[in-house]
C-alpha cells in the first residue's frame, strides 16, 4: 500500500510524524518518534518496506556528540526501531541503490563519513567504508549511465586545514568504482585506481547537490 507521511526532524525535544489526511486535504499528527538531537532524515524504500533513518547531531543532557542514531522501519501503521548506528555529531544521513545494493551515507561532523551497506540476513546495515572527511556537512549522489556513480561531500573546515593535496579545495567528489568509493589520486592509488575522485573549492560549505537539467537531459 502507499504511505503518505511526512517527519519534522526536531533538534529540540522528538521528531515528528505526519499522515496525510483525504478528507481534509491537509496533514495530520500520528506520532512522536524518540529521537534527540535530530539534524537530518532519509526516508527510502527497500523490498517494499518504508524505512526511515535519522542522523543526530547532539544530546544536550549528556553533553556529547557521540550518539546512537536510529533506523525505523513502517510497520503496523506506524514507525518502528530496527537497529541504530554509532555516530559523531551526524549532520546528513543519505539512501543509495548500486547494482542491487542498498546503501547508507552517514555524514559525520566530527568524525569520517561513513558508507553502510544493507545486510538482509541480519536485517541491519554492516560498515562498508569509512572516508575520511573534516567537518563534513551534507552529501549528494549523483548515478550517471555515462559517467558513473558520484558522491559529493560538503565540507565546513577552513581551505587550509583541509589535506587534499590541492589548494582551497575544501568539499570532496568520489567515485564509485565497484566495490567501494575512491577518493582523489594519490601516488599509492593511482595505478590500482584510475577512476578517482576530485577534492572542489568551497569555503565553510553547508549543503551540496546534484542539480539534474530535464530540458537537456543531463546534471550540472
Amino acid at each position: 500500500s502507499t504511505h503518505k507521511v511526512m517527519v519534522a526532524a526536531n533538534f529540540v525535544g522528538e521528531s515528528e510524524v505526519f499522515t496525510w489526511d483525504a478528507r481534509s486535504g491537509m496533514l495530520q499528527h500520528h506520532s512522536f518518534l524518540p529521537t534527540v538531537g535530530a539534524s537530518s532524515l532519509k526516508c527510502f524504500n527497500m523490498n517494499g518496506t518504508l524505512f526511515l533513518a535519522v542522523a543526530q547531531f547532539f544530546d544536550p543532557d549528556a553533553f556529547t556528540h557521540h550518539l546512537e542514531s536510529p533506523l525505523f522501519h513502517w510497520s503496523d501503521n506506524a514507525f518502528e526501531p530496527v537497529h541504530s548506528i554509532s555516530t559523531n555529531g551526524a549532520r546528513d544521513v543519505n539512501h543509495l541503490s548500486l547494482d542491487g545494493r542498498s546503501m547508507l551515507v552517514v555524514v559525520n561532523e566530527l568524525g569520517s563519513t561513513d558508507i553502510y551497506e544493507w545486510d538482509a540476513m541480519a536485517y541491519q546495515f554492516v560498515l562498508l567504508q569509512s572516508l575520511d572527511t573534516l567537518q563534513a556537512t551534507s552529501s549528494a549522489v549523483r548515478d550517471s549511465a555515462a559517467a558513473g556513480v558520484f558522491l559529493a561531500v560538503s565540507q565546513a573546515t577552513g581551505c587550509k586545514d583541509v589535506q587534499t593535496g590541492e589548494s582551497g579545495a575544501c568539499s570532496l567528489i568520489y567515485r564509485w568504482d565497484g566495490s567501494h568509493f575512491q577518493g582523489i589520486s594519490s601516488p599509492a592509488t593511482l595505478l590500482a585506481d584510475t577512476a578517482g575522485g576530485q577534492a572542489l573549492s568551497s569555503l565553510r560549505s553547508q549543503h551540496v547537490l546534484f542539480v539534474e537539467d530535464e530540458a537537456g537531459g543531463h546534471a550540472e
